[in-house]
């Protein structure tokens, strides 16, 4: 019998659009709301004697689902999460191992996924609800001060099946989280985009005293792809022109961040949290940022303590290097 808690969120990418497949990873989450949206539709039509409206005329023309699910970034475990996000990611051994590094950038489409939700009743059953043709509409990582990084993935969900058995999970082997000590930030320096087996560096960057970081990836899907034919369920969800934005606290110590916001000049970011070693590499996350604009504050004089400036960002393609990288350097031998 499982306990109340023992609730688990299944992953596994699927061949065909919206057909299942039994989920191969499970991850350790935080928090979940993953639903299941019916569009019914009443008739209208006037009927003498009828005051209310009539349970035989009530349909259901279409039906829809999504939601989140976030989990502590880890050292392993987290590349079929990032491929969704991201669309394509690569995985190459770095010297003679046992470290890989997993680069993902954007790709013209996206994959889809089951992803399999067990729930606990009271009474210690786990029920099973199978979320199919699931596609990543976004995703955000938050780095507080003073935490452990995170990471909530968004999902589009085509179709729902109670049908299937529930999978005993399978979570990753091994494994830490990520966390703000181990964080760096490089801002405005000149960006060398990484490699497959070798990580982005940055030239001249700003002396400055980050304090935390967000950034936002929408994949401004289109989900409404409801066709004749379908049985009320969309098709396969088409990513578009993705919006990336973010932000990061700074302490105020020079103007280059000032006149970078009201020049709208550009300015890289790179992120990267160093882990625990494998081999003898270490773990590494790393968030590659070659072009942003800032759309944040100028500094604000007070009396209670180092003056800080909340500095938002839009991320932009400079037709140069990748908009946006994300980094791993992992235990794992594949995503």
């Amino acid at each position: 019998m499982a306990a109340v808690i023992d609730s688990s969120i299944g992953f596994a990418k699927e061949t065909t659009h919206k057909t299942y497949v039994a989920p191969t990873r499970h991850y350790e989450f935080l928090s979940e709301s993953l639903k299941w949206n019916k569009n019914p539709k009443s008739g209208r039509g006037i009927r003498t004697g009828s005051r209310v409206a009539r349970a035989s005329r009530r349909v259901v023309p279409t039906s829809e689902g999504g939601g989140d699910f976030s989990t502590e970034v880890m050292t392993t475990g987290m590349g079929r999460l990032w491929e969704a996000g991201f669309g394509q990611g690569t995985s190459t051994q770095v010297g003679a191992g046992p470290a890989y590094q997993q680069v993902f950038t954007f790709a013209d489409s996206l994959p889809s996924y089951t992803i399999q939700k067990g729930v606990v009743r009271a009474s210690g059953t786990v029920d099973a609800y199978s979320y199919l043709g699931c596609v990543s509409s976004g995703f955000e990582i938050d780095s507080p001060n003073g935490e452990i990084i995170t990471a909530k993935f968004s999902w589009d969900a085509a179709d729902l099946t109670t049908a299937q058995s529930y999978v005993t999970p399978s979570y990753p082997t091994g494994g830490n989280v990520m966390h703000f000590g181990q964080v760096t930030a490089a801002i405005g320096g000149t960006i060398t985009a990484p490699t497959a087996s070798a990580l982005a560096s940055s030239a001249g960057a700003l002396t400055v005293c980050v304090r935390d970081f967000n950034i936002q990836v929408n994949s401004n899907l289109d989900g409404k792809r409801f066709c004749y034919g379908g049985g009320g369920r969309k098709g396969q969800q088409v990513a578009m022109t993705r919006a990336i934005t973010g932000k990061f606290t700074a302490e105020y110590n020079g103007t280059e961040l000032r006149d970078a916001f009201l020049n709208d000049t550009n300015l890289s970011v790179l992120i990267t949290a160093t882990g625990e070693a494998v081999g003898a590499a270490n773990a590494v996350f790393q968030v590659v940022l070659p072009v942003t604009r800032l759309n944040g504050d100028l500094p604000e004089a007070n009396a209670d303590g180092v003056v800080t400036v909340d500095h938002s960002f839009e991320v932009f393609d400079g037709l140069v290097q990748q908009p946006m990288t994300l980094v791993c350097v992992t235990a794992d031998t594949a995503l």
